[in-house]
């Protein structure tokens, strides 16, 4: 990632709660997800500022990529982003709490930058001394840039995704740091990036 980049770990709280407001639900799962951990394993593996949110997407600013643990379905999610940002901000987030048997459909539906199975997710904060350098859902371009192979199983793949079965980095943090310098190069490329909530 090019200097001076960003990454957002965006937390959002429980839809039926006031914005902002902080319960026991809402500041547990941070913790109970190890964000904090996962957040300065991203930073050693990139030279983008790794900062952490706990608000809505529809607040936040959010130039650079995305991490987000939604707290409702990432359409309504989107739904709550200004039009006029809502395929920008798609196209730089990657999904931390994807449900394994929807993450083909929410990719190719929402044109996101990826997503983290919530199985996978777990199993690297479980586990870290079994990691290996796969399990994110990403753009197929992007991870032909990495020399990553992807998943042959047809429920991993589909036409502009696929789900990296192996790589050459160690584990989970630091394949996905390498697909986020990798998609923030892309990003450049198209619209400038803002605000989700500018109008």
């Amino acid at each position: 990632m090019t200097q001076g980049g960003r990454i957002t770990v965006i937390i959002e709280p429980p839809r039926l709660l006031p914005a902002g407001a902080l319960t026991h639900e809402f500041t547990s799962m941070r913790k109970m997800r190890e964000y904090d951990r996962f957040a300065a394993a991203l930073g050693g593996h990139t030279t983008a500022a790794v900062t952490i949110a706990e608000q809505f997407l529809s607040e936040a600013a959010v130039d650079g990529m995305i991490l987000l643990h939604t707290s409702t379905s990432i359409a309504e999610t989107l739904e709550q982003c200004a039009p006029n940002r809502r395929e920008n901000i798609a196209r730089r987030l990657i999904l931390l709490d994807a449900h394994p048997v929807r993450v083909q459909a929410l990719l190719e539906q929402h044109q996101l930058a990826g997503a983290i199975d919530v199985r996978r997710y777990l199993r690297w904060a479980a586990h870290p001394e079994e990691e290996y350098g796969g399990g994110l859902y990403g753009l197929r371009q992007i991870v032909a840039a990495l020399q990553a192979t992807c998943a042959a199983a047809p429920d991993e793949q589909s036409e502009k995704y696929c789900r990296i079965e192996r790589s050459k980095y160690p584990d989970l943090p630091s394949v996905v740091a390498a697909y986020l310098d990798a998609s923030e190069l892309l990003s450049r490329q198209r619209e400038r990036p803002g605000a989700c909530a500018d109008r």
